[in-house]
């Protein structure tokens, strides 16, 4: 694998997350581009198989839940040297074997460990860390906020024989690719963390791309990502330049009424890039007894009647909603 070694970017805090199906190289990619960036690699699947293998070594039930929680609140994974430890323990090699395999997507689909682990992958992702994120529903759950998202995909077959072509099995290709789409049916349907697409993620499908093609596509959009963020971050910061030397110039009332002239010729710049009618995806920040008030992006907030839903949201959720019109 040959691969171009880009400009260290000027960043803090950027979140690059990767979902997608099991076997489509999201690993693969995503080590490659946290090397390459130097940038903090997480694996969202290997905190699940870290807590599925302990119930094995722990001679537990991996079909009851109860025993799966139990062990999950008994576990600590940490990520030392780039190696995944539970308790203390080195466990990188043990977690691709076939009998974590057989167990953990049902283990993963367990509401309340999918609590736990997402709280201690945020842990790990908070503090200005630069992290490049992977695993399902990263892009829709885990880091929804994430500056940049992908979406792996590959047929099952492709996907089958990647897997066979890595490691010993005593499965056959066939069975290997039976159990891949067996898999993806139980991580389509989960209730909560299911495989989904966000909708602001870039879509590669790599059935048929070179490893090397991937990464280059993944590292293309990044850039373009950090650039436009930057770009950003100087408009912001010139702003606030000019207001300043505007501010210098002038007496408290006329700061204040010129302040709320240029806020609001802002506020309508932001809203240059949408269109009445526009169908927008929305995050809600307040419920009251008449209205959910959504925050839509563009620096703005949408106010919707409670009556026009058939379930109040909750503070936190993401609603689809369409711009009557822009005030």
């Amino acid at each position: 694998m040959t691969m171009s070694m880009p400009r260290k970017p000027e960043v803090k805090g950027f979140v690059i997350a990767m979902d997608g199906p099991a076997g489509v190289g999201k690993s693969t990619i995503a080590k490659a581009i946290a090397h390459s960036l130097g940038f903090y690699f997480l694996n969202s699947g290997n905190f699940y198989r870290a807590i599925t293998l302990r119930v094995l070594q722990l001679g537990r039930d991996p079909l009851q839940a109860d025993q799966v929680l139990a062990t999950a609140q008994q576990t600590q994974v940490e990520i030392i040297a780039g190696r995944v430890h539970a308790n203390g323990t080195d466990v990188e090699d043990l977690l691709h074997s076939e009998e974590v395999d057989r167990y953990v997507a049902q283990h993963s689909a367990i509401i309340p460990l999918r609590t736990i682990v997402n709280e201690q992958l945020r842990k790990l992702a908070a503090g200005g860390l630069n992290i490049v994120a992977e695993g399902r529903d990263i892009t829709t759950v885990v880091f929804p906020q994430a500056q940049c998202k992908f979406f792996l995909d590959a047929i099952p077959a492709v996907r089958a024989k990647r897997r066979y072509n890595q490691q010993p099995t005593e499965m056959s290709l066939e069975e290997l690719q039976r159990t891949i789409e067996e898999r993806d049916e139980i991580d389509r349907n989960k209730p909560v963390g299911g495989l989904k697409i966000a909708p602001d993620a870039l879509y590669i499908d790599s059935s048929y791309l070179t490893i090397d093609e991937v990464y280059e596509r993944v590292l293309r959009a990044i850039f373009i990502r950090i650039d436009e963020e930057a770009d950003k971050n100087q408009d912001q910061e010139k702003n606030v330049e000019e207001v300043k030397e505007v501010l210098e110039t002038q007496s408290e009332p006329q700061q204040k009424s010129n302040m709320q002239t240029m806020l609001q010729e802002e506020y309508l710049k932001s809203l240059d890039g949408i269109e009445d009618g526009q169908l927008v995806t929305g995050t809600v920040v307040q419920v009251n007894n008449e209205y959910v008030f959504v925050d839509v992006g563009y620096k703005s907030e949408g106010r919707i009647p409670a009556e026009e839903f058939t379930t109040i949201p909750a503070v936190g959720d993401e609603v689809k909603v369409i711009i009557v019109n822009k005030e």
